[in-house]
């Protein structure tokens, strides 16, 4: 799979850096459409990778 239209992210879980490349609808519809549901689905499915609060927040 190409990275061609991925957008990168640097987070922090459990102290440590990473990248998470996300790749947007207009990406994910190639070879077929998506439906808002599905992006939806997908949207929700990354950001249950990201931890809720960030330490140092709050």
């Amino acid at each position: 799979m190409t990275s061609q239209g991925t957008i990168w992210l640097r987070v922090r879980v459990d102290g440590a850096d990473r990248t998470i490349g996300i790749r947007p609808p207009w990406v994910w519809a190639r070879p077929r459409l998506l439906s808002v549901e599905q992006v939806i689905e997908r949207i929700e499915d990354l950001r249950s990778l990201i931890p809720e609060q960030v330490p140092g927040d709050g």
